[in-house]
């Protein structure tokens, strides 16, 4: 798997999970602390930050962690692939959809003329 490959099917597991928290959890975003979130660390993970720790936010959404971008998938530890840098990609996509999500809209400003 070319690291092109793996950051597509990382942004397509992020995006169904961003999904699946706006149907089971509407308004998650601003929950997340983003000085503590770190993908890797059960308790300040996504569903750590939200549900209290990893396996108990994947018991209450019924899910394999992975299928969502909650976890990195097997496929990412095979033929010597750099899990080190699945992981960051997987907080990278995370925070970038965190901070769409929590973007705050500009209003357009009006030129005025000088």
């Amino acid at each position: 798997m070319t690291k092109t490959d793996a950051e597509a099917i990382i942004r397509e597991y992020v995006w169904k999970g961003e999904l699946l928290l706006d149907e089971m959890n509407p308004g998650w975003a601003p929950d997340i602390d983003r000085h503590q979130f770190n993908i890797t660390r059960c308790d300040s993970c996504l569903l750590g930050q939200l549900y209290g720790e990893f396996g108990r936010g994947v018991v209450k959404l019924n899910i394999a962690a992975d299928a969502f971008g909650f976890d990195l998938s097997d496929q990412f530890y095979e033929d010597d692939f750099d899990d080190h840098w699945a992981w960051q990609k997987l907080q990278e996509v995370w925070n970038e959809t965190l901070d769409r999500k929590l973007a705050v809209p500009h209003p357009e400003k009006e030129l005025v003329p000088a």
